[in-house]
């Protein structure tokens, strides 16, 4: 019988998760996105001696132009269900007072998820928001709010802390703060839009966290 590529791969897959760290941190998706534009492209052009040069020509040209014309940036945030909170009732009060300047006598806007520029945040995801002596600084998305009546949304975040980087897992080892400490910070502030995945594992009888970062360089 002949060995397909496909089955070969198959008998390396365990040794490359164990150096690569959990499959959800190498997934190339998103470079599916891709395929339409070359398809639609390629129906197009009547280039039949160097089609692969006339469709990178192409993809090259309408990436300048949609970088220059900011076409595929969309700053319409969509909220989800909004629901009105009063400060005193929230533990990052004094958080969303500084950032907003507002009053704890105030009420505020909040929601569990939002969606802008095709990116959907939600409560409960973690995100980049800082480094400190080279490791990333990581939070956990509380809420995301605003001042009623207003259009610019700030993500709550309770920080947490970095410990060390576990080259094995090609992780990052957080832990939460304690005390809590929140911040506020704009959609736009953000130095990465994605979520970063956060799992768990059992180290020696304890829960461990574990943030793997969505870019590796080999």
């Amino acid at each position: 019988m002949t060995l397909k590529p496909k089955q070969h791969f198959l008998v390396h897959l365990p040794t490359i998760i164990l150096n690569s760290g959990p499959l959800v941190g190498m997934s190339c998706l998103k470079y599916e996105l891709k395929n339409s534009f070359f398809k639609r492209s390629s129906h197009i052009v009547c280039n039949f001696k160097n089609i692969p040069k006339t469709l990178a020509f192409r993809h090259q040209h309408f990436a300048l132009y949609s970088n220059l014309s900011n076409e595929h940036n969309r700053d319409i945030v969509t909220a989800g269900c909004e629901s009105k909170l009063s400060l005193q009732a929230v533990p990052y009060c004094s958080a969303v007072c500084d950032a907003l300047n507002t009053e704890t006598t105030d009420n505020i806007c909040a929601v569990d998820r939002l969606a802008k520029m095709s990116v959907m945040y939600k409560k409960g995801h973690h995100y980049v928001i800082g480094f400190s002596d080279d490791l990333p600084v990581v939070g956990l998305a509380m809420c995301f709010v605003s001042m009623c009546g207003e259009g610019k949304w700030y993500i709550v975040v309770r920080r947490m802390n970095t410990i060390a980087f576990v080259s094995h897992l090609h992780s990052y080892m957080v832990v939460e703060k304690s005390p809590a400490m929140y911040d506020v910070i704009a959609l736009n502030d953000l130095i990465d839009h994605h979520a970063v995945c956060c799992y768990e594992r059992i180290q020696d009888g304890n829960k461990v966290m574990f943030v793997r970062m969505p870019y590796h360089v080999w």
